[in-house]
């Protein structure tokens, strides 16, 4: 992978050997679990916990509809509010972020049983601390010491 400056394209890149076996280039990566991209956007990175919080959270809503509002809650907290490598994301659009929170805010309507267009914030005051949780704080943290 060749990381470029900003709106600059590299034409001509030399061949890269590695023991007398050329690599290959790629426009993005997976390194330990996080997407690395050429442009060094965490937007692909953040569609995947997209997707991954979708699925944890319809296993949920499927295995567990008969258990009780404490279960669910207690349920969601454990498997839905973690979300892997969130704090290396520090460049993504809003779109993209916007995107995560509405299917966070979708998961939990769905894995409680609430009317599809309920208040976000009238949903998660009646059910404390389920909140979703603010991502990038971290190195958002060191980058600006």
């Amino acid at each position: 992978m060749i990381f470029c400056p900003d709106r600059k394209r590299y034409k001509n890149v030399p061949n890269i050997l590695l023991c007398g076996t050329s690599l290959k280039k790629v426009d993005k990566f997976k390194y330990l679990g996080h997407w690395i991209t050429e442009d060094m956007k965490d937007n692909l990175d953040i569609e995947r916990e997209r997707r991954s919080l979708s699925v944890r959270c319809n296993m949920l809503a499927r295995r567990f509809a008969k258990c009780t509002e404490h279960v669910k809650l207690t349920l969601f907290k454990a498997y839905c509010q973690s979300f892997y490598t969130c704090s290396l994301w520090v460049d993504y659009t809003q779109r993209t972020y916007r995107d995560l929170r509405v299917q966070y805010n979708n998961a939990f309507r769905m894995l409680m049983g609430l009317p599809r267009y309920c208040s976000a914030s009238g949903m998660f005051a009646d059910f404390e601390s389920a909140a979703p949780p603010y991502c990038g704080e971290c190195v958002t943290a060191l980058t600006g010491s």
